[in-house]
């Protein structure tokens, strides 16, 4: 079982459980229970995304008396949806915290994220619907938005699962709160929110630049950068 501890609202946790498949019954016995005194890792995340092009880049922090660890980067599907781009970039959050050794076994992630959204795609609940709206503002035929729809909800669940092992197979417990967001440096909080959502957006400028010249020399052709960028410890 995994355990999920939504502090986004009044401070109250809410937990949520999954069940995830077992090779064997004694695979999950064999496993070492949570630890008396887990180390409490806060992690910082955030992503920005060009809504003409579907770049988006990404960024994260972590600290925890183990040290710091910091990261950023491309995230090589584009997407237009930014819940399932903030999603992640807190999976790529954690695989940085992991491989920079701020993350241990048992450990509890406290996660901080000024979209409260992410939740629900990293528990794999959320799903999306076609909207007349978005049909009208956007101009294409229903069966061109139903086939996006279809797809982000693919994706969703490409999220969730990869969320989902990273933190069996760390036996993490996961607490989230809301952060927030562009409130410079009123406090530390606001602080690592603000440098996040910076590199994030440097991130994505530089992608947009690089997704519009490789257009321009591939005219007629379909643009690379379609493969999921989401991070596993090795």
């Amino acid at each position: 079982l995994i355990k999920l501890q939504d502090e986004s609202r009044n401070g109250e946790g809410r937990f949520k459980r999954k069940n995830l498949p077992l090779q064997n019954s004694s695979e999950f016995l064999d496993r070492p229970g949570p630890k008396e005194d887990p180390m409490l890792v806060t992690l910082f995340s955030d992503a920005s995304i060009c809504g003409e092009t579907g770049c988006v880049g990404w960024a994260a922090w972590a600290k925890c008396d183990r040290g710091t660890a910091r990261g950023d980067g491309v995230l090589k599907r584009q997407t237009i949806d930014s819940s399932v781009a903030e999603a992640m970039a807190v999976v790529n959050g954690l695989t940085i915290a992991f491989q920079g050794k701020l993350i241990e076994r048992g450990d509890v992630i406290i996660v901080q994220t000024d979209n409260n959204a992410v939740l629900g795609v990293l528990n794999g609940t959320a799903r999306r619907v076609v909207k007349k709206a978005e049909k009208q503002r956007r101009q294409i035929s229903y069966s061109q938005l139903h086939e996006e729809v279809l797809k982000r909800s693919e994706e969703i669940d490409e999220i969730a699962r990869a969320y989902a092992e990273l933190v069996y197979d760390l036996a993490l417990t996961v607490r989230w709160r809301h952060c927030k967001g562009h409130r410079g440096l009123e406090d530390r909080r606001a602080a690592v929110n603000s440098y996040c959502d910076e590199r994030a957006r440097e991130r994505m400028r530089e992608a947009r630049k690089d997704y519009k010249s490789l257009r321009i020399s591939r005219i007629g052709k379909k643009p690379g950068l379609q493969l999921s960028d989401l991070g596993r410890p090795a």
